[in-house]
């Protein structure tokens, strides 16, 4: 079968749960996802962290603040971690939080930039609460958050490990566009 008849069955089966408040489900280019100009940066604040006790009492912070906010879109994600990946040593590879239990990202999305201190605010409050100062960070969640947090997403040697990685592939750093690793100093 062609991938989209193939996508139309797995889909159908989640259309028939139960009639959806929305649904945007449909064969799309990626470009598409995001609109003519791509997302707004600054149309949405996250911050992302790895937790390992989640208790009654963050449950609750959590409801309490999604009450609170006033953005279109609030939210906060729990991602149980564990399992294969757990069973990986932590140095293996560039990723290093295999041993923590959950995944954390807290955001807001809303209409335009101008509204971004209040959302920024909200969730610099809840992920504080959460986070217990911990320092911890996924790269994939990060945003312009500057070098410690990537430094916070690739603890101890595993940057290091990258940098020197870099220094050999991209010495010049060309793809600096990104959560950047600074190419190790020889």
């Amino acid at each position: 079968a062609a991938a989209g008849e193939t996508g139309e069955r797995v889909v159908a089966a989640l259309r028939g749960l139960a009639k959806p408040l929305a649904d945007m489900v449909r064969p799309m280019k990626y470009k598409e996802m995001f609109g003519p100009d791509g997302p707004h940066p600054a149309a949405a604040s996250a911050k992302t962290m790895f937790m390992d006790r989640f208790q009654h009492a963050d449950a609750v912070s959590i409801v309490d603040a999604l009450n609170e906010s006033k953005a279109a879109m609030a939210v906060a994600q729990i991602r149980p971690l564990g399992g294969a990946m757990a069973r990986v040593s932590s140095d293996a590879t560039a990723y290093a939080y295999r041993d923590r239990r959950f995944l954390v990202n807290v955001a807001a999305l809303f209409g335009s930039p101008e509204e971004l201190p209040p959302h920024e605010a909200w969730v610099q409050r809840l992920s504080d609460k959460l986070r217990k100062g911990d320092t911890s960070a996924y790269v994939n969640f990060l945003g312009d958050e500057g070098k410690e947090r990537v430094r916070a997403a690739y603890p101890g040697r595993t940057y290091e490990r990258l940098s020197f990685v870099k220094a050999k592939y991209d010495p010049n750093n060309v793809f600096a566009l990104n959560q950047n690793i600074l190419p190790a100093v020889r």
